[in-house]
């Protein structure tokens, strides 16, 4: 079932996002466009932004900021 499932997803990245999909991988542009909202949302993201895109937020409260480690989006948790 999850090889059908990956197999239609690789389908329908083509069509949705190529460019994307060319660069990324279908399932890092399928993560990508479901973390911004969508495609037009996706397009819409300032380029720097689309490093931390799907980064959870951390809190600093209490601690030094030099042991704060950099923001890991997707793409930065992708190999």
């Amino acid at each position: 079932v999850k090889h059908k499932i990956l197999k239609y997803l690789e389908n329908r990245m083509h069509y949705i996002a190529p460019n994307v999909n060319e660069l990324l991988g279908c399932s890092v542009t399928a993560k990508m466009i479901s973390a911004a909202g969508g495609v037009n949302e996706l397009a819409m993201i300032p380029a720097g932004n689309i490093q931390v895109l799907g980064a959870q937020k951390k809190s600093s409260q209490g601690f030094s900021t030099a042991t704060l480690g950099l923001h890991i989006g997707i793409i930065g948790g992708s190999r």
